[in-house]
């Protein structure tokens, strides 16, 4: 049997209902995905980062997997207003790049697979703060029509 891959997703689970089907999936595929880590972000819509950490947990109740796998809040503002306080302590996000860093850094004969799936904020700072994890992950986006503007997640 394949090995199963190493996926932490990064979600904002509470904008519209994609996320929750995402969430699901990987969840309830355990034959194939080793799910480490589930991080949130805030967006435009819904809501703040609690709401959108309640949402994802919420899904995860679903599946009956709530004792398991904890929901890592991560950033609220942009990678632009953020970046500056990266090397500060209690930055804003810094619960879910550290969570990033520290699953990328695990060893393993398997890069780590960070699926986003809402806007790269978080990916994009643990990128910034741990550049040594570059080779060690591949970068899964959902952005439907970039690098063409009106990208939501881009945007």
């Amino acid at each position: 049997m394949p090995k199963r891959k190493r996926v932490l997703l990064d979600t904002d689970a509470n904008n519209e209902i994609d996320d929750q089907h995402a969430i699901a999936y990987l969840l309830l595929n355990g034959n194939h995905f080793q799910v480490e880590g589930i991080t949130v972000n805030r967006t435009n819509n819904g809501g703040d980062i609690g709401d959108q950490a309640r949402e994802a947990e919420r899904i995860i109740q679903l599946c009956n997997l709530n004792h398991r796998l904890p929901v890592t809040l991560g950033a609220s503002a942009d990678f632009s207003d953020i970046e500056p306080h990266l090397l500060e302590n209690n930055f804003d996000g810094e619960p879910a790049v550290d969570l990033i860093i520290t699953r990328a850094r695990r060893e393993s004969s398997n890069k780590l697979v960070l699926l986003a799936i809402g806007k790269l904020t978080n990916v994009a700072l643990a990128l910034k703060k741990a550049p040594d994890i570059i080779d060690r992950v591949t970068v899964v986006w959902l952005g439907s029509n970039f690098p063409d503007p009106g990208e939501y997640n881009l945007d």
